[in-house]
């Protein structure tokens, strides 16, 4: 349910016309597996600071290198 839940929110964030680079599906399907596996990786690892500044500048990166290309 909070992949489902995810994927519609995040075709809703990504909607814009068809002349990009990828499909709106491939985008929302794409930013859902990344933000599941971030969530993941914050859970498995909140006792380590330096490992959760790290995974924020990561995905930060990775958003704004994706909307700046896409």
């Amino acid at each position: 349910i909070l992949n489902q839940s995810l994927y519609l929110t995040c075709t809703l964030f990504i909607l814009g016309p068809d002349n990009k680079k990828f499909s709106n599906e491939f985008l929302a399907k794409m930013y859902t597996e990344i933000t599941l596996a971030s969530l993941s990786f914050a859970l498995i690892n909140h006792n380590d600071p330096d490992l959760l500044q790290q995974q924020t500048q990561f995905i930060d990166i990775m958003q704004r290198t994706m909307l700046a290309n896409v």
